[in-house]
């Protein structure tokens, strides 16, 4: 049953017999004619009160504590394992590749420990490889220089067996030059004479070739002229020219360079003895070109030439 009070009088009075204050409220209901009052000591009311606003407040306290906490373990699973990966980072940018991120998540900061791990491996499969690959190169390189070491020591000694024989023939031929007494045996003596003295210098050179290479000598500089080079190649070729029926020709040259003549020389003559070696018909030609600076040497020919 529901009933309507109104005019709700409230107000206070002191007990006689406790001395203690009590309130009283007090309400007319219009529909039975009842007046219902309700009264309490003033004390216990507001004991109530403090109590309820100090249970609130403690807990207002518990539940910040148990927020606090559950944001500190959060953060503390987030930036725990970042500074475990930035410090990883760090000692991989170091050069320490032995280290590991402990995978301690399926998340996305277990994703990113996985994902450098697997880096990582490939770094040291790749530097594994690359140090294998070093190690080649240093064995093909001590290879290289033992052979080479090996190539100039029989130079040295080969040259040393090939001019003694070269000698005692250009003192045999100086001997026939002085007993011959047609011109025509005297212009072959002569020619045989100045071939012995071009191998005698191509022996030299291939000496002092490895000499540069072993870094025991230095090019002799000085200035000549290219038209004086070709003069004397041509001289030294022309005869092996018309045994091989082909026309060998230079162009003219006037100009002045400097450099080692000897090692030149010997540069030239490589590059005419392939042209001579691999040129059955047709012909060789030897020439110079200017630029600003420099004069390109280039050596010209009719045979098959370099597959691509």
């Amino acid at each position: 049953m529901e009933t309507d009070a109104k005019e709700i009088f409230r107000f206070e009075a002191v007990d006689s017999k406790t001395d203690k204050t009590r309130i009283f409220w007090v309400a007319y209901n219009e529909e039975f004619g009842w007046h219902i009052a309700v009264s309490a000591l003033s004390e216990e009311i507001f004991r109530s009160v403090n109590q309820l606003r100090n249970m609130i407040v403690i807990a207002v306290i518990v539940l910040t504590f148990v927020a606090n906490v559950i944001i500190i373990l959060f953060i503390n699973s987030i930036l725990v394992p970042v500074k475990n990966l930035s410090a990883m980072a760090q000692k991989v940018m170091q050069g320490h590749l032995d280290v590991q991120c402990q995978v301690q998540s399926n998340d996305e900061i277990g994703l990113l420990a996985q994902t450098i791990n697997k880096m990582i491996a490939s770094i040291n499969d790749r530097t594994e490889k690359l140090h294998a690959v070093n190690r080649e190169l240093i064995e093909a390189k001590e290879g290289a220089e033992k052979a080479n070491r090996t190539k100039s020591r029989f130079i040295t000694v080969a040259s040393h067996d090939l001019l003694q024989p070269i000698s005692a023939a250009k003192i045999f031929i100086s001997v026939l030059l002085g007993r011959a007494k047609e011109a025509a045996d005297q212009d072959v003596l002569t020619k045989v004479d100045k071939s012995l003295s071009t191998a005698e210098e191509f022996i030299t050179e291939l000496v002092e070739i490895s000499d540069i290479e072993k870094g025991t000598i230095n090019p002799k500089r000085s200035d000549f002229s290219v038209q004086l080079l070709f003069d004397d190649l041509k001289e030294s070729y022309h005869g092996l020219a018309l045994q091989r029926d082909f026309e060998f020709r230079s162009c003219e040259c006037s100009a002045v360079i400097n450099s080692d003549r000897k090692l030149l020389r010997h540069i030239v003559q490589n590059f005419l003895s392939n042209a001579f070696r691999y040129t059955q018909t047709g012909r060789v030609l030897l020439g110079a070109r200017r630029s600003d600076t420099a004069v390109r040497i280039e050596v010209w020919d009719t045979g098959p030439g370099i597959p691509e």
